[in-house]
């Protein structure tokens, strides 16, 4: 298998990238995409600046079993110093990101600069191109994705931000495959301060390089059937992570109320098993080369929206803001989605203003379960007209 990790580093206040060939001993000592990602970090001395600034590194890196058919193993990882935090940041998306690097060949890609006006990052095979991104500067993170894959094909693996990281929200996301996010620690506002609006990765292939071929595939034959029986892998195939909704409540580990208890009063209204399975569910979906098939897209009839709906959003968009509506938690859901935000620190945000308003610290009424209410204090975006009215 070739490891070898061609690394691309872009500096986008001077236009410009290199590439690098990082040395084997790294790769052993780092092996995977988190820990050669969390190394050059290190090494760019990325824990000394301001997270914000346009020294902060923008770290995408893949792993050795990316685009190899190998399930579970098209993940990639990215790292940067946290606006949300202050701190060391990372978060990993699956989808397709993981493979499609790799075949448009390369392993990382290091960001640092900040660009003089908003600009999409194209990379295929060793060039990297600066595109204008301005008229898609505005515009909702599902919305550029849609349009950068008109553009670049379908096989094209898009990272985008939406609104939030425009402006700055310190837990705003860079969204992948239109429902899927590099969610956590705020990526998105990293992105969002260098006027990085998108990153395209173009296939120049459709494989990853391998040593032995033949004996990979007679690996994969046999460890298959193995896989797929496993009582785990099994669980999440039939019903995905949102069956952990039903077994929270009834153990107890439910968040609800902004953590003050442990289970949603009338949770039976949001259940996998109860309501959302046999109302809202469509298809099962997966990331690529995972027969886990984990995904659970859902469709709101009444808002006309579908969603990949995750047991982490329903906990903490509706458990811990006390919402039963499930058409309601769709609309939250596919709103954080485009505007670009962690679907879970934006879940725990308005549970802890429900709880300020409630006890008069906060001057806006909200209250627990109200779905509409919560779309206002979550920025009252219109989804319909696809453009931006904050609130407030």
């Amino acid at each position: 298998m070739d490891y070898s990790f061609r690394a691309i580093y872009v500096d986008l206040s001077k236009k410009t990238y290199s590439k690098r060939a990082i040395e084997g001993s790294l790769i052993k000592a780092f092996v995977g995409g988190r820990g050669l990602a969390s190394w050059l970090f290190y090494e760019l001395r990325g824990y000394a600046v301001d997270p914000l600034s346009p020294d902060n590194p923008l770290i995408i890196a893949s792993g050795p079993l990316g685009g190899t058919r190998v399930p579970m193993a098209t993940r990639a990882y990215a790292v940067f110093r946290s606006p949300q935090t202050g701190i060391f940041g990372g978060s990993n998306v699956g989808g397709t990101l993981g493979a499609r690097m790799r075949y448009a060949g390369v392993d990382v890609l290091v960001v640092v600069g900040k660009a003089e006006r908003p600009t999409t990052l194209v990379v295929r095979g060793d060039e990297v191109r600066f595109e204008d991104a301005s008229p898609l500067w505005g515009r909702d993170a599902i919305e550029t994705e849609m349009e950068l894959k008109k553009d670049y094909g379908r096989d094209a693996a898009v990272l985008a931000i939406g609104p939030a990281g425009e402006n700055l929200v310190k837990f705003a996301a860079i969204n992948h495959e239109y429902w899927r996010q590099l969610g956590r620690t705020g990526g998105g506002a990293v992105m969002g301060s260098k006027k990085l609006k998108a990153i395209v990765f173009q296939p120049i292939k459709n494989e990853a390089p391998l040593a032995h071929p033949d004996k990979l595939d007679k690996w994969i034959r046999e460890f298959m059937p193995k896989f797929l029986k496993d009582p785990t892998v099994r669980a999440v195939n039939e019903n995905g992570t949102l069956r952990i909704i039903d077994v929270g409540n009834q153990m107890g580990f439910f968040p609800a109320y902004n953590w003050t208890r442990l289970s949603l009063d009338g949770w039976e209204a949001i259940s996998w098993s109860k309501k959302i399975k046999p109302e809202y569910f469509l298809r099962p979906e997966a990331c690529l080369y995972c027969p886990a098939a984990c995904h659970r897209p859902v469709k709101s009839k009444r808002f006309n929206i579908t969603v990949d709906l995750e047991y982490e959003t329903t906990a903490l968009m509706a458990g811990a803001t006390g919402l039963k509506d499930v058409d309601w938690l769709i609309k939250l859901n596919d709103l954080a989605d485009r505007l670009g935000m962690d679907s879970i620190s934006l879940g725990g945000t308005l549970a802890f203003a429900i709880e300020a308003s409630k006890r008069g610290k906060l001057p806006i009424r909200l209250d627990w379960g109200d779905g509409g209410g919560l779309g206002e204090a979550g920025g009252g975006y219109s989804l319909q007209e696809g453009r931006r009215r904050f609130i407030g």
